[in-house]
């Protein structure tokens, strides 16, 4: 698998972790696998996705269109987001970007730490 999700009890977050090259349909589906299993214990999701072993592949028009599909997805409308990568490097810029211009609430980060801090602020 190409993507881990799991539940961080202590913090009520849900973390995924990318490795590799990782398709837009497998992040489609991870999208769809936290908002089946979580949208409706967590309110708001609090989600950080890192980034840090993620090969890009996407082409521009995918990471686009994953960009906004984030951004109108019903159930993320309240979701938190915080994206983890390498200070010298985001592999996620442009998705992210493209995101957050359509009104996804989401913070970038070097640390994970820092980004459930951020995470856990009301």
């Amino acid at each position: 698998m190409s993507y881990k999700i799991k539940l961080i009890e202590e913090l009520w977050q849900v973390h995924v972790i990318y490795h590799g090259i990782v398709t837009l349909e497998q992040r489609i589906q991870a999208v769809e696998d936290i908002v089946l299993d979580y949208a409706d214990k967590l309110a708001p999701l609090k989600i950080l996705v890192n980034v840090c072993d993620l090969q890009m592949i996407l082409t521009l028009g995918e990471q686009r269109s994953f960009g906004e599909f984030l951004a109108n997805h019903p159930r993320l409308s309240n979701a938190k987001v915080a994206v983890v990568h390498e200070p010298d490097y985001n592999p996620n810029l442009f998705i992210d970007t493209c995101a957050f211009n359509n009104g996804y609430r989401l913070a970038e980060f070097n640390r994970i730490k820092a980004a459930e801090l951020w995470l856990s602020e009301p």
